[in-house]
């Protein structure tokens, strides 16, 4: 029996019903609803859903129950938890911002003694602290760590994450196992990207990759003790239940082992590229990759109204901030980048999903949000708002840029993040903060695909604005806040 009909069955046993009175309630044939309740018929049929839970006065939360159940039923447990997991990767985003507020102080970062160096720890609060020293050392002396762990490792994670700040110029070389078949629910790689997101947030000089294969395979002998943690001074060889660490001082072993995480390396790919575009060099990367980016149909997402790409020269040069470095060459870039970007979008199809709040608040005010506040000089003003309007119903009106607007409760991404899904290759997740701008670019396959059916379910929701809604809701805006 499918998980949606067990929970009507349950429900309607709760309710003492009798199915034939049932099914004359809800205006079905009485043999049709035997064979919903059967399983001999499928229940896709939403209208006849939301009557049998009219009719059985389901509560709140068992609407909830049989409507999650009814997803199950029409899209399959594996989709349904990868969406899900999807969307809570989207609306965690938000709260990775909240870490970077407790982190210790300078003076609170010591070196390791040698008298402090154990051989083997036993434990995994001994070596969580030991781990935690070992970071703090490196950061201390501005030398990179090197890692062969999963990101989930919150121990690890949250030591790394506070001396985030304190290391200028060190990276932290990340290497993380992807499971080829995505687990049982499909949702491994997805939660790995989540964490790995988190740090990459965090952690300056994150650099994470990735490869195929399981934890105990990580490097083949050794796979009793498969995580490993390097650094120039020492490297800690910690087994799978994370109970017991080797550590080791001997130059030849450390060395042994750093070649051998070359190797990995060599074998892996980047999970994310991360790019600063507030520096002059992302937008040269800008111009070349997007083009290339933008050769196929693609869905963006964006707490406003994306009216960037509509600027000309001289919108970029009048409120691109001049006080910023650079400001001069900056804007020269913006004002090719811009127009580029736009060409490339006209070639073929775009949708752009928005927040219905993001919207009219940039329509009222001429504030962007999703870019750092130091990039502008001053809100947009009142005449290039409505020229930058009118600009997107043109464009909606040509048949090449697809406008849909979403209710702000049911918009899982703030204004400091957007995402980009290509139907044939990457997705972008893009930050903002107050004076930083990150692009991470992802082309890990499974993720891919996970990201894909996420944006494209999303814009078939029913509570989801058409385009000729989308259009009618900016001409409304337009009239009563640009005149």
């Amino acid at each position: 029996m499918s998980i949606l009909t067990d929970r009507l069955n349950y429900y309607i046993d709760k309710r003492k019903e009798r199915v034939s009175e049932l099914a004359r309630r809800c205006g079905m044939d009485r043999a049709t609803l035997h064979q919903y309740l059967s399983d001999r018929r499928p229940l896709k049929n939403r209208a006849h859903l939301e009557a049998l839970m009219t009719e059985l006065h389901l509560t709140p939360n068992e609407r909830t129950d049989v409507e999650e159940a009814f997803e199950i039923y029409v899209v399959g447990e594996r989709t349904y938890h990868r969406r899900r997991k999807m969307e809570e990767i989207l609306s965690s985003l938000p709260f990775i911002e909240n870490e970077q507020e407790a982190t210790p102080t300078a003076r609170d970062i010591q070196l390791l003694k040698d008298n402090e160096i154990p051989g083997i720890l036993v434990g995994e609060l001994e070596i969580n602290r030991f781990l935690s020293r070992l970071f703090q050392d490196a950061t201390k002396r501005e030398k990179d760590i090197f890692l062969l762990t999963q990101p989930d490792d919150n121990a690890l994670t949250e030591s790394l994450i506070l001396l985030r700040r304190f290391s200028k110029t060190a990276r932290v070389v990340h290497l993380i196992c992807m499971e080829s078949d995505c687990g049982p629910d499909g949702c491994r790689n997805l939660t790995l990207l989540q964490e790995a997101l988190r740090c990459s947030i965090s952690i300056r000089n994150y650099e994470p990759r990735y490869f195929y294969g399981k934890e105990t395979e990580h490097y083949g002998i050794m796979n009793l003790l498969p995580h490993l943690v390097l650094t120039d001074r020492l490297a800690v060889q910690r087994s799978a239940d994370r109970k017991t660490a080797l550590i080791h001082r001997n130059a030849e072993v450390i060395g042994y082992f750093m070649k051998t995480f070359q190797t990995i390396s060599r074998r892996s790919r980047p999970l994310m590229l991360g790019l600063d575009f507030l520096s002059q060099q992302p937008v040269q990367w800008g111009l070349t990759n997007m083009k290339q980016l933008l050769k196929s149909y693609h869905i963006e997402m964006c707490f406003g109204l994306c009216s960037v790409h509509y600027w000309d020269r001289e919108m970029v040069h009048k409120y691109i901030n001049p006080a910023l470095p650079g400001s001069e060459v900056l804007a020269e870039q913006y004002a090719d980048y811009f127009p580029a970007v736009l060409e490339a979008k006209k070639k073929y199809q775009t949708s752009l999903l928005t927040n219905a709040f993001g919207v009219e608040e940039f329509i009222r005010t001429g504030i962007i949000r999703e870019y750092p506040p130091i990039f502008f000089c001053k809100p947009v003003e009142p005449e290039d708002r409505k020229i930058l309007v009118g600009k997107v119903i043109q464009a909606i009106h040509e048949g090449w840029y697809h406008l849909h607007i979403a209710p702000q409760d049911k918009f899982p991404l703030t204004y400091r993040w957007e995402l980009c899904a290509y139907q044939t290759n990457n997705f972008l997740l893009q930050y903002s903060s107050v004076d930083q701008f990150l692009v991470f670019q992802i082309d890990e396959p499974d993720i891919l695909n996970a990201a894909w059916d996420y944006v494209t379910n999303l814009l078939s929701r029913p509570d989801i604005l058409s385009e000729e809604q989308s259009a009618a809701f900016l001409r409304d805006l337009a009239d009563r806040y640009l005149p």
